[in-house]
């Protein structure tokens, strides 16, 4: 997130490596990064790689950015005007229910 409330283009947002039609998921398949950790792991090692600000992509074309700065979330929240598409609470949600863990307070 920039400072003094400069946009910058979701281009220069670092994530893993992008393959057309797949995005980064296949990171969390064997053989990737990710495969095997759950996803307090996965996230741990996202922020460590790519720092706070890292951006994913989803098959087809849905772009998730993660943000792991309160500061940076709360300037995110500021700037959108309309309501952001939260898919990732569906996701979570599938999650939980695989898992048969219980959800958090806001998911």
């Amino acid at each position: 997130v920039a400072s003094d409330n400069q946009v910058l283009p979701m281009d220069s947002i670092p994530g893993p490596r992008r393959i057309p039609l797949i995005g980064t998921i296949w990171q969390y398949f064997p053989g990737g990064r990710f495969h095997g950790m759950d996803l307090k792991s996965s996230m741990a090692a996202l922020y460590k790689l790519y720092g706070p600000v890292v951006k994913e992509s989803l098959p087809g074309g849905i772009t998730v950015v993660h943000l792991f700065h309160p500061d940076d979330m709360q300037a995110v929240a500021r700037v959108d005007g309309r309501a952001p598409t939260r898919h990732a609470f569906f996701m979570l949600s599938q999650y939980y229910k695989r898992n048969q863990l219980m959800p958090g307070l806001i998911t």
